[in-house]
């Protein structure tokens, strides 16, 4: 039975101050708020979260229950779906995610 470590990066750009003037640039220090529009990240960020990233925390917990067998059985249907590949590393066999799972996992979380 294959053991699964999932690595799962949250991307949120900052979005820049709309009042934002290049002058600011040529100041001696520059100031976060100068730069960046804070409540318009929280809002996005907190947005993605409740959309995205706290449901998938939330199905990974819930599955991380799941019997050996029902593992393997989710690992194979994954692979013969094309959404993850096997590669070996040091000897020990290890999935990822391929381009067309990126896809699914975007049309179904957007």
């Amino acid at each position: 039975m294959p053991d699964i470590c999932l690595i799962l990066e949250v991307h949120q750009p900052f979005r820049l101050n709309h009042n934002f003037h290049a002058d600011t640039l040529n100041r001696p220090i520059v100031k976060k708020n100068d730069l960046f529009n804070h409540e318009l990240n929280r809002y996005v960020f907190e947005r993605a979260a409740g959309k995205c990233y706290f449901p998938t925390n939330k199905i990974i917990l819930e599955q991380i229950d799941m019997d050996a067998s029902a593992l393997g059985a989710c690992v194979q249907k994954l692979k013969e779906l094309g959404y993850v590949e096997p590669i070996e590393i040091g000897g020990v066999e290890k999935y990822h995610l391929t381009q067309i799972g990126i896809i699914k996992v975007l049309i179904l979380y957007s």
